[in-house]
């Protein structure tokens, strides 16, 4: 009869895997409480959302999120005629992390390499509210600009510079987006 030996293999490795997920809810719970946690004034009212004058003041979008999808050439003359867009717009970011609505006016700019803009959107008041919702769990704006219905699909070059601009209502200065670069032909 022959003895096998048996070999103890350190349990380490098993146990930190084991903790892996335990550490990250953890992590995530503690980041969830964080950003609930708002410190208040004597009266009950956020502290950072109250003005001198003792008034509670709406957070104001200082930056502009632009994401740009895959570009879609809806008539079959393989250039892009259709582009998605989801925006996001963020109020001072150490005091408010998670993107919020707000009143205003969205512009979107498309520039050629030189600079000089091609096309423009001027997104109305009922465009903008319909295209308001939760994106991907937080709020922001999805739309999709239409070449076709601005002037046609080939503006001679292969790739544009997309700004979204966005002026919060009662406010003159925009905050613009990144350029965020879109392919016009398809490869």
């Amino acid at each position: 009869m022959r003895l096998r030996r048996l070999r103890f293999r350190s349990s380490f490795p098993l146990l930190a895997h084991a903790l892996v997920p335990v550490i990250a809810v953890t992590l995530i719970l503690a980041a969830a409480v964080a950003c609930q946690t708002t410190p208040r004034d004597g009266e009950g009212r956020s502290s950072a959302m109250a003005n001198r004058d003792g008034r509670d003041e709406e957070p104001t979008p200082d930056v502009v999120s632009l994401w740009v999808g895959m570009g879609e050439d809806t008539d079959g003359n393989g250039l892009v005629d259709s582009i998605p867009v989801t925006v996001y717009l963020f109020a001072d970011p150490q005091r408010h992390p998670i993107p919020l609505h707000a009143e205003g006016t969205l512009v979107f700019r498309l520039s050629d390499n030189e600079g000089t803009q091609v096309r423009q959107w001027v997104i109305d008041d009922t465009i903008f509210h319909a295209a308001a919702g939760t994106i991907r769990g937080l709020p922001g704006y999805q739309l999709t600009l239409d070449l076709l219905a601005t002037g046609g699909d080939d503006l001679g070059t292969d790739a544009v510079a997309l700004v979204a601009q966005f002026t919060p209502r009662g406010r003159t200065e925009p905050k613009r987006s990144r350029p965020v670069l879109v392919r016009l032909r398809r490869l």
